[in-house]
């Protein structure tokens, strides 16, 4: 009788085990599937990510391109506007008389200056 009870007490101890390992099992399935669609997720985000900041290094370089191409444009516009300077002041003095053509014409500085005395 003991040894039934026995058996009886461990055949009920093992099944108690059994119900428990599948039970952890299970738990462990669904920790493993919960594990996959967070690594799953974070990957798709990691992707949208990489994705987005290679758009936006592109369009940063983009950007550089255009900032150095409207410098380069702004630097040829200030030489084409010193050139028309330039121009306009020769026009000018071209434009007034001479001091011979108008007598009460007074010479501008630069031609009331005494020449350098040379050696």
């Amino acid at each position: 009788k003991d040894s039934q009870e026995m058996f009886q007490f461990l055949h009920r101890k093992v099944r108690a085990l059994e119900e428990e390992k599948s039970s952890l099992e299970y738990k462990s399935a669904q920790a493993a599937q919960e594990l996959e669609a967070k690594e799953q997720h974070f990957n798709q985000k990691l992707e949208a990510i990489e994705q987005e900041s290679g758009s936006k290094r592109s369009e940063m370089q983009k950007l550089k391109a255009e900032l150095k191409k409207a410098q380069q444009e702004a630097e040829l516009a200030k030489a084409q506007a010193g050139k028309i300077a330039k121009q306009l002041r020769e026009v000018q003095r071209s434009a007034q008389p001479t001091v011979a053509e108008d007598p009460g014409r007074v010479a501008p500085p630069e031609a009331q200056q005494p020449a350098p005395a040379g050696p």
